[in-house]
């Protein structure tokens, strides 16, 4: 099957051919103002859902810092002097 109204990029992504580049970029900006508004919505409509995700976002930084132990630790001191 051949698919005349996408195009396969050259790095295997999907581009639209009509759209410039600049235009795919408006559309992708476009979408995802959209969709940010649907999600504040459905914040402000269910608090439950807000405090939902203010708990997972609690969580993901207490399990980071928690694991911030297992990452390496660099140190160092530096001298330095200037004669004329």
């Amino acid at each position: 099957m051949v698919c005349t109204r996408h195009s396969i990029g050259a790095n295997g992504g999907r581009r639209h051919p009509s759209l410039p580049a600049g235009g795919r970029l408006l559309a992708l900006e476009s979408a995802i103002g959209v969709a940010s508004g649907l999600v504040a919505a459905a914040f402000d409509a269910n608090p439950d859902l807000a405090a939902a995700a203010h708990r997972i976002a609690q969580a993901t930084a207490r399990v980071r810092i928690a694991g911030a132990d297992l990452y390496p630790n660099v140190e160092g001191a530096g001298t330095g002097s200037r004669s004329w």
